[in-house]
């Protein structure tokens, strides 16, 4: 049996089979794990559009040695407070990794060994081998996909090569040396002050002794712009407290800094 590793919030998964019965998120319906889903993966693209509304920071991911790009979606554990049983919030963007489920690509491991090549799979609760309730068939009896599949194949695949590209701009991130961690101290009223920790931002002391060069490369690939725009996004903490009801949060500090003031 091939070893599939579901990807973040996703149940067992199965590789996509001509003949299963796939059951679609309706209208408005949103994946089980988004409502205490407190970050969302982003994709190089959609930095642009998610900048204005959530707050933008790097997370480690350890096991693959590498950074990511997450929008931060609550200041509590376990808490989205853009996405519901009722829905995304309308006025905010709407991550591609919420709107890509069922679906994913994911690496398959046979026999101990990877496959090279990414491979279509779907969450095994939304699957059926026959007809059943809110369930459709993507490809046609004879095999060919059907529009609706070939629509969600272009997205899937359009979402990879746009992953891609976040992973290229985080490893360049790396190489010259421009991320720093950073902590959220949130103040509440009536409640203890807690921190937000484990997220990561780029320095803007090492981005301003960058050289000439390098800053145009930076430019002309795109990088900086979003550079820019996750700095510019980390007001968002404000809002995202502000959204919760609660009157202030306290600027990000880096790391050192509050390692002095709890000392």
């Amino acid at each position: 049996m091939p070893e599939i590793s579901p990807p973040f919030g996703y149940g067992a998964l199965k590789l996509l089979d001509r003949s299963d019965h796939v059951r679609l998120l309706g209208p408005g319906q949103l994946p089980p794990f988004v409502s205490q889903s407190q970050i969302v993966p982003l994709a190089y693209d959609e930095i642009v559009s998610a900048a204005w509304h959530y707050p933008i920071v790097f997370v480690h991911d350890p096991a693959a040695d590498q950074y990511n790009v997450v929008a931060v979606m609550g200041l509590s554990r376990n808490r989205n407070s853009f996405g519901g049983d009722g829905g995304w919030d309308p006025a905010a963007y709407p991550p591609a990794y919420v709107r890509r489920y069922p679906f994913c690509m994911a690496s398959v491991v046979r026999d101990d060994k990877p496959d090279p090549d990414l491979l279509v799979c779907v969450d095994a609760d939304h699957v059926s081998e026959g007809p059943a309730e809110g369930a459709v068939r993507l490809f046609l009896d004879d095999g060919q996909p059907t529009p609706r599949w070939t629509a969600i194949e272009g997205f899937l695949a359009a979402y990879e090569a746009d992953l891609a590209a976040a992973r290229a701009f985080t490893a360049r991130l790396v190489e010259l040396d421009l991320l720093e961690t950073f902590t959220a101290n949130v103040t509440r009223a009536g409640a203890e002050p807690f921190s937000l920790t484990g997220m990561w931002r780029v320095n803007e002391t090492r981005l301003a002794e960058l050289d000439a060069e390098t800053v145009l490369a930076l430019h002309r690939s795109g990088h900086l712009a979003r550079i820019t725009l996750q700095l510019f996004s980390l007001q968002r903490f404000h809002n995202l407290l502000q959204r919760e009801g609660e009157p202030a949060v306290s600027p990000p500090v880096p790391a050192a800094d509050l390692a002095e003031a709890v000392a």
